[in-house]
C-alpha cells in the first residue's frame, strides 16, 4: 500500500513538473514574440551622439574632407503626443576651430521633421522610424544633411555641434565623412561582398540584387562608401551617447485638406487623383440665380446677358484623356466614373461660376458592388494635396539670406532659383505684376562680392492648381503663377547669398548635389504605373538631386510671416501641353492656339547651316548621300537608262560621274551611249572612278536619253534637274566626313553672345557595327563660364555617350573608295550654354572604345550658301544624356 502511494506521487509530481515546463515553455514563447520583440528584430541597434544647445561631439579634421554626411534625430521634451501631421523644426549649428581653437568656419542649417508610425498593436506601434526602450521617449525621423565644407582647412581642426530645437529636450547625431581610400570597396567589387552582408549592405547601396549589376556599377556604388566619424575626448566627459533603435520606415506624407471650403472660381481647376479599381461619385453645386423663363421682351435698350456657369471635367489615366465632359453646376449634378485599375485623375475647372462646391465620394471595390441591394456612397474623397516651404518677399520686408559654402567645383557652383507671382482669385493674367529679383554675393567678410538682378515676367498662363498659404495666417491663401526657374554660378569666395524683390514675389533657392548617383525615381505607390503620354506632377521623388535651402534668417524671416507653404494636389496630367496642364490648349480669351489646333508645334524660324573643320588631322571623305527631291542643297542626281528631262537656268554644260562597283574587267573599256537632245554622245569608261564634261546644251527643257549600262555600273549627273520620264528622281547633296577614333578631334567653335547656341555632329557608321562611347569635352574641363546671371540651364564640361551598334539606313555614294554599307546613328547636340562666356571655345572628341565612326559637323551661322549647302539633313537626335539642371519634383514647381 504505501509503495503503491509512493508510485502515485512520483507520478503525481512528475505530470505537475511536465505541466510547469509547458507552462514556462509558453510564457518565455509569448516573451519572445511579444510585439516589442518582433519590432525590435526588423530594427537596427545604432549608437549616437547626443547633443543639445549648449553642448555636443566634436570631431577631428584632417583638413582634406570635402564634405560630411550628418543623419540627426530630435528627441522630443516629455509630454509630447504622437501627431502624424505634426512637424518640428530644427537647426543645426556648426563650428569649426582650428588647432588654436579659434572658429574659423560657422553655418546653421535648417530643417523640419516629424514622426512616421503605423500599425498600433498591443499598445506598441509596429512600424516607426525610430524608437527607444525607454517609457515616454519620442524620437522623430531621421534627417540627412549634406554638408559642403571650405578647402584648406588646417590639420588638427575640429568641428562641433550644438542644437536649436525649442521641442526637442536633445538631439542625435550621427557623422560620415565620404571615403578616400577605393580599395577596399575594388577588392568588395573582385571578391564581392560576404553572403551574410550582401543584403544589408547592398540594400544601402542600391536597390537592385548584386548579381544584376554590371561591374561597372558595383564600382561606382562601393567607392560611394562613407565613414563614420568618432567623437574627440573621453564619453561621460566631453560627449555622451544614447542608443536607439532604427528601421527607416516613412509613413506617406500627411493629406493635407484643400482649401477650406472645397470651392471653385473661376479659371482654377482642383485635381482628384485615385487609384482603380472602385467608383468615383462627383456632386458639384453652385448657387446661382434663377434663370428668366424664356419669351417675349419689353421693348427697350438690350442688356448683355450673362455668360452661362459651366464647369469642365477631363477624366486621365495613365494612358492620356479617357473622356471631357461639360457639366452644369446650377443644376446640383451627380455622377459616377468608374475607375478601372490604375492611376486616375479627374480634372475640374470652373468658367463663369458663381461660389460652386465640390464633394467626392470614392468606393474602392469591384464595378458590380454599385449592382448590390443597399449600395451607398463610399467614404469622402478629397485631392491628395502636398506642401513645400517658401519664402515670400515684398517691397518692406526682410530679405532672404542663404549661408553658403565657397564652391570646389561646377556642381557645387550651381544654384537654381524659382519663383511664382501671386494672382489673386477671379483675376486674369493681367492682374499679374513683374518683378525684379536683386541678389547679392557676399564674401566671409560680409562684403558684396557682385550683384545682379532677374526680371521675372508675368506668365500668360495662370497656374489653376497651386496656392499659397501664410505660415502664420492660414486664413490667407492665394493662387500663384507658374515657376520662373532660373540658375546662377556662384562666385569664387562667396559665403552668402541675398535676395530681395521690388514687388510681391515667392522664392525657393536649391542646391545641386553631384553625389547622387541614382536617377531621380518616384516614390511608392507613383513609380508602379507605366505612363504612356502623361506624367505625375507634384509627387514625392526618391534620389533627389536638387535640395532646397533654407533661409539662414528663417527665425526672423518666421517672425514676419515671410515663411509660406505652397500648396497643389498631386495629379497625372498630359505631355506635351506646355507645362503639362490639359487647359494649356485654350487661351484665356477663349480662342485656340493655332499651331496647336492645327497639330503642330511652333518652331524658330531656322537659319543657314554652317560646316565646322576640325583643327586636327584626321582621315576625310567628300560622299554623296541621298536627300529630298526638292532640297537646295541638291548637287547630283542619279541617271539609270532610259529617257528623261533635264531643265537647264545657264549656259553651263554638266559633268557626268563614273562608278564601277562591280568587276572592273568587264566595265573598263567599255562606252555609255548617250543622246542629248537628239544627238548621240558616246562616254568610254576609262577608270572605276571617273568624270566626263558633257557640251554646253544652253537653258531651257531637254531632253536626255541614257543606253544600256554595263553591271556594277552607277551614273551621276551634276544637275539634281534630272527627271526621269518612268520612276523616281534621285538626288544627292555632297557631304564631308572627318573620322573619328580615339585620337582626340579638336573643333574650335566662336560664341558670339550670351545666348545658347550648339555645335551637332552627326555621326555614321560604316562597315563595322558594333557599340561605342563617345565623350565631349569642353574647353578641358574648365570652361570660361558667366558668374553671378541667371541662366536657363548650366551645361556640363563633360559628357559621354554610348553609341549604338546600329541605327538606320544611310545611302552614301564614296567617290575615293568601293562602296559599303552605312547606317546613321543620329545627330547628338553639343550645347554651348548661355552660361559660357562669349568668345572662343574649343570641343574636344573622342572615342573611348568601339570602332571608328565618320562624323560630319556643323552649326548655326549665316554663312554664304557654299559654305552651308552641306548642312541640311533629316535624322533622329541622339543626346548626351541628362544635362546638370535634371528637374526632381516631377514638374512640381
Amino acid at each position: 500500500m504505501l509503495r503503491d502511494l509512493l508510485a502515485a506521487s512520483i507520478f503525481a509530481a512528475t505530470l505537475w513538473s511536465i505541466w510547469q515546463l509547458g507552462e514556462l515553455r509558453r510564457s518565455l514563447s509569448q516573451v519572445a514574440n511579444s510585439p516589442l520583440q518582433r519590432k525590435m528584430q526588423t530594427a537596427d541597434r545604432v549608437v549616437n551622439y547626443r547633443f543639445d544647445g549648449s553642448s555636443g561631439p566634436s570631431f577631428h579634421l584632417d583638413g582634406d574632407e570635402t564634405e560630411l554626411r550628418l543623419i540627426t534625430h530630435l528627441v522630443l521634451a516629455p509630454g509630447h503626443a504622437y501627431a502624424s501631421d505634426r512637424t518640428y523644426d530644427y537647426g543645426l549649428r556648426l563650428r569649426i576651430e582650428d588647432p588654436n581653437r579659434q572658429t574659423i568656419w560657422n553655418r546653421v542649417v535648417y530643417t523640419s521633421t516629424r514622426q512616421s508610425k503605423d500599425e498600433w498593436l498591443d499598445g506598441y506601434w509596429m512600424r516607426e522610424n525610430a524608437f527607444g526602450l525607454e517609457p515616454g521617449t519620442e524620437v522623430t525621423d531621421d534627417r540627412v544633411h549634406l554638408i559642403s565644407l571650405p578647402r584648406n582647412i588646417p590639420y588638427g581642426s575640429r568641428i562641433s555641434f550644438t542644437l536649436e530645437a525649442p521641442a526637442a529636450s536633445h538631439g542625435l547625431l550621427r557623422a560620415y565623412e565620404r571615403s578616400h581610400d577605393t580599395s577596399l570597396g575594388l577588392a568588395m567589387a573582385y571578391f564581392g561582398p560576404a553572403r551574410e552582408d550582401e543584403e544589408r549592405l547592398v540594400g544601402r547601396l542600391t536597390y537592385l540584387p548584386w548579381d544584376v549589376l554590371t561591374e561597372e556599377k558595383k564600382l561606382e556604388r562601393l567607392r560611394l562608401r562613407w565613414n563614420r566619424l568618432s567623437a574627440v575626448g573621453e564619453l561621460g566627459v566631453d560627449y555622451e551617447v544614447d542608443t536607439i533603435f532604427y528601421t527607416g520606415f516613412r509613413a506617406p506624407p500627411a493629406e493635407l485638406p484643400p482649401p477650406p471650403p472645397t470651392t471653385l472660381v473661376d479659371d482654377r481647376a482642383t485635381a482628384l487623383t485615385a487609384w482603380g479599381p472602385g467608383l468615383l461619385t462627383v456632386s458639384i453645386h453652385a448657387e446661382c440665380r434663377e434663370r428668366s423663363e424664356p419669351g417675349p421682351r419689353e421693348p427697350g435698350p438690350t442688356e448683355p446677358e450673362d455668360p452661362l456657369p459651366a464647369v469642365d471635367v477631363v477624366h486621365i489615366d495613365a494612358m492620356g484623356v479617357v473622356d471631357a465632359d461639360v457639366v452644369d453646376p446650377c443644376e446640383g449634378e451627380e455622377f459616377d466614373v468608374w475607375l478601372p485599375a490604375g492611376p486616375h485623375t479627374l480634372h475640374i475647372r470652373g468658367h463663369d461660376l458663381p461660389p460652386t462646391t465640390v464633394e467626392a465620394w470614392y468606393d474602392d471595390f469591384r464595378e458590380e458592388a454599385q449592382l448590390l441591394p443597399g449600395f451607398e456612397l463610399g467614404r469622402p474623397f478629397r485631392p491628395t494635396v502636398t506642401r513645400s516651404p517658401r519664402v515670400r518677399l515684398f517691397p518692406g520686408g526682410l530679405h532672404a539670406d542663404y549661408a553658403l559654402v565657397e564652391p570646389d567645383d561646377l556642381e557645387s557652383a550651381m544654384l537654381q532659383i524659382r519663383v511664382q507671382l501671386p494672382v489673386p482669385p477671379r483675376s486674369t493674367p493681367d492682374a499679374q505684376r513683374p518683378a525684379t529679383v536683386r541678389f547679392s554675393f557676399i564674401d566671409r567678410h560680409g562684403r558684396p562680392i557682385e550683384d545682379g538682378e532677374w526680371v521675372v515676367e508675368p506668365d500668360a498662363h495662370l497656374e489653376e492648381y497651386e496656392w499659397v498659404v501664410d505660415a502664420a495666417d492660414a486664413d490667407r491663401e492665394y493662387w500663384v503663377s507658374p515657376a520662373k526657374i532660373a540658375r546662377i554660378i556662384v562666385p569664387e569666395g562667396t559665403h552668402h547669398l541675398r535676395i530681395e524683390s521690388d514687388a510681391e514675389a515667392i522664392v525657393s533657392v536649391h542646391t545641386y548635389w553631384s553625389g547622387m548617383t541614382e536617377a531621380p525615381t518616384p516614390h511608392p505607390p507613383y513609380d508602379e504605373a507605366m505612363l504612356v503620354g502623361t506624367r505625375w506632377r507634384r509627387i514625392p521623388i526618391d534620389y533627389l538631386r536638387w535640395f532646397r535651402l533654407q533661409p539662414h534668417n528663417t527665425p526672423d524671416l518666421q517672425d514676419q510671416g515671410q515663411v509660406v507653404d505652397l500648396h497643389g494636389p498631386i495629379r497625372l496630367e498630359l505631355l506635351g501641353e506646355g507645362d503639362g496642364d490639359y487647359w494649356m490648349r485654350r487661351r484665356h480669351d477663349g480662342s485656340e492656339d493655332e499651331d496647336l489646333a492645327a497639330g503642330r508645334a511652333s518652331e524658330p524660324t531656322s537659319s543657314p547651316w554652317v560646316s565646322i573643320v576640325p583643327y586636327t588631322r584626321h582621315e576625310r571623305r567628300t560622299v554623296l548621300e541621298r536627300t529630298e527631291i526638292d532640297s537646295p542643297w541638291a548637287r547630283y542626281a542619279r541617271w539609270r537608262p532610259g529617257r528623261a528631262t533635264l531643265a537647264l537656268d545657264d549656259d553651263w554644260g554638266a559633268t557626268l560621274v563614273v562608278l564601277v562597283d562591280g568587276d572592273p574587267a568587264a566595265a573598263l573599256g567599255r562606252e555609255l551611249e548617250l543622246t542629248l537632245d537628239g544627238r548621240p554622245q558616246r562616254v568610254p569608261i576609262v577608270s572605276t572612278r571617273s568624270t566626263s564634261r558633257l557640251p554646253a546644251m544652253g537653258r531651257g527643257l531637254h531632253q536626255l536619253e541614257l543606253g544600256a549600262v554595263p553591271d556594277g555600273v552607277r551614273v551621276y549627273i551634276d544637275r539634281p534637274t534630272l527627271r526621269p520620264d518612268r520612276g523616281v528622281a534621285e538626288v544627292y547633296r555632297v557631304i564631308t566626313l572627318y573620322r573619328l577614333d580615339r585620337r582626340l578631334m579638336g573643333l574650335w567653335f566662336e560664341k558670339s553672345g550670351n545666348a545658347r547656341d550648339y555645335v551637332n555632329a552627326l555621326a555614321y557608321r560604316c562597315d563595322r557595327f558594333d557599340e561605342g562611347r563617345l565623350s565631349v569635352v569642353l574647353d578641358e574641363g574648365v570652361p570660361l563660364r558667366r558668374r553671378a546671371v541667371p541662366v536657363d540651364r548650366v551645361t556640363a564640361a563633360t559628357r559621354k555617350r554610348q553609341l549604338p551598334a546600329h541605327g538606320e539606313r544611310a545611302e552614301l555614294v564614296f567617290f575615293d573608295r568601293a562602296q559599303a554599307r552605312c547606317e546613321t546613328l543620329g545627330r547628338i547636340p553639343i550645347p554651348l550654354g548661355s552660361d559660357l562666356s562669349p568668345g572662343r571655345h574649343r570641343i574636344a572628341l573622342r572615342l573611348d572604345d568601339g570602332p571608328a565612326v565618320w562624323v560630319r559637323l556643323f552649326r548655326r551661322g549665316t554663312g554664304a550658301p557654299e559654305e552651308a549647302r552641306t548642312m541640311e539633313w533629316t535624322e533622329r537626335v541622339l543626346d548626351l544624356g541628362p544635362a546638370l539642371d535634371l528637374t526632381d519634383e516631377a514638374g512640381a514647381p
